[in-house]
């Protein structure tokens, strides 16, 4: 048993790692960035721009994985009431052929998958299969939904950032929170105080940070009525900070309040029940 748990936190940091996706620099759209001779692909809430020698098979999969992600997205942060993106305003996603010309395009290191512009909203990817459906898709949508609601202008921390848009993976809670608590028997998390203090420029433990980070979300979101988050995120909407709306919504009253409930919610979960609950990828459960 404990080798396999060793074999499963292992597996969990090195896809992690392998996984990360990272912000480029916020720009309004330009039709002329779409590479030449690129088709596209309308639906509700995307507009999807690809190389023409991607299957249209592909092309479909994506357009209806975006959509279907959408609905399920806004709904689970509670936020159906709000219609995103219409005609204009839809989310763009650009999907090249290969990994080395989404690379040599994007100038983006080997190890990322798909980037992302928030302010502009588009995502530009790669043809990817499975992990672009799984992982990168709902986290790039996640992370412009939630940022859209609450407000570009407003000074949220990467770690909410990261945390809530690793939430909508559909197969990341098994990873994230095995390596979470994994590093906490370990005794190598991030006090909160210091998690706080983390941005892009000096990242230097990306698994440790994506897991914790996801971690708290899924606490904050499993651990009281769902409802709660939404409120948490008009506060954040309505100007409130971080701190502030946590103290208001959840009666969290500062940082070593968040980091002792979070790591008691840990501690109790077991390896076996994070096996049993998300080892299926079903987080509706």
């Amino acid at each position: 048993m404990r080798r396999a748990l060793i074999f499963t936190i292992a597996f969990a940091i090195g896809f992690i790692v392998s996984t990360q996706n990272i912000s480029v620099e916020a720009g309004f759209f330009d039709k002329e960035e779409v590479p030449s001779g690129w088709q596209e692909e309308r639906s509700t809430h995307f507009i999807i721009y690809f190389d023409p020698v991607i299957s249209p098979k592909y092309v479909r999969k994506v357009v209806s994985a975006a959509e279907d992600y959408y609905t399920e997205i806004t709904d689970k942060l509670g936020l159906t009431r709000f219609d995103f993106w219409l005609w204009e305003d839809r989310t763009k996603i650009f999907l090249y052929s290969t990994q080395e010309e989404y690379q040599q395009n994007l100038g983006q290191p080997d190890w990322t998958g798909a980037a992302v512009d928030i302010r502009a909203k588009k995502i530009y990817t790669y043809y990817l299969e499975e992990k672009f459906f799984n992982r990168f898709l709902p986290h790039e949508l996640g992370y412009i939904i939630f940022r859209e609601f609450v407000g570009m202008d407003r000074p949220i921390p990467l770690w909410l950032n990261e945390g809530v848009a690793c939430s909508q993976e559909e197969e990341g809670y098994l990873d994230y929170l095995a390596t979470a608590k994994g590093f906490i028997e370990s005794k190598m998390y991030f006090k909160i105080s210091e998690l706080k203090k983390v941005n892009q420029d000096n990242l230097t433990m990306p698994a440790v940070f994506y897991a914790q980070s996801a971690s708290i979300v899924i606490f904050l979101q499993n651990n009281f009525k769902a409802k709660k988050f939404t409120e948490f995120c008009k506060e954040l909407r309505d100007e409130n900070t971080v701190q502030g709306a946590l103290a208001r919504v959840y009666k969290i009253k500062d940082d070593e309040d968040l980091e002792r409930q979070w790591l008691d919610y840990m501690k109790v979960l077991s390896y076996r029940q994070i096996w049993d609950r998300y080892g299926s990828a079903d987080i509706s459960q």
